[in-house]
């Protein structure tokens, strides 16, 4: 399967290889984009097919990052020059999160210390927080959960 980040690349190369795009604007910072793999006449589509989910956050109509939901983590990928200055943050908790939870309430983030080492992970953990998620488990990786079948949000 093809990294977040190669993705986010193609996508600002202008297309994504191997895939049919579908997406829509949901705010001025957030584009929705669903993938289709590209399957050539006559071949077999599985029946159970789904497209791949992600979402783009924009600043001045430019993808910066991205964002995949998976079954039980968040991926997520924000170009270096654009960190630390709102962005990521703003679209998570306004668009992104929102729109992901309406049809999955629990989503589950986990940050494994072996990847981004003590420094990051304890960034990403303070904005897993600032965002409604709560510590579930910290040791060599930190899970977090969010639960929104118990608060109101705002729906897109």
């Amino acid at each position: 399967m093809k990294s977040l980040k190669k993705i986010l690349d193609e996508w600002k190369a202008g297309k994504v290889s191997g895939s049919v795009t579908m997406y829509r604007l949901l705010a001025p910072n957030v584009q929705l984009v669903q993938l289709w793999p590209e399957y050539k006449p006559g071949e077999s589509i599985p029946a159970d097919l789904l497209p791949r989910i992600i979402y783009l956050i924009l600043e001045d109509s430019q993808a910066v990052g991205a964002v995949e939901p998976q079954e039980d983590n968040l991926q997520a990928v924000m170009l270096s020059q654009w960190r630390g200055k709102g962005i990521f943050s703003k679209a998570m908790k306004e668009v992104i999160l929102p729109h992901i939870l309406q049809s999955k309430p629990l989503q589950r983030l986990q940050l494994q210390r072996s990847e981004y080492g003590d420094r990051r992970v304890g960034q990403l953990k303070k904005m897993a927080l600032s965002m409604g998620f709560i510590l579930l488990k910290e040791d060599a990786e930190i899970r977090l959960v969010l639960d929104a079948s118990k608060k109101r949000l705002p729906i897109l």
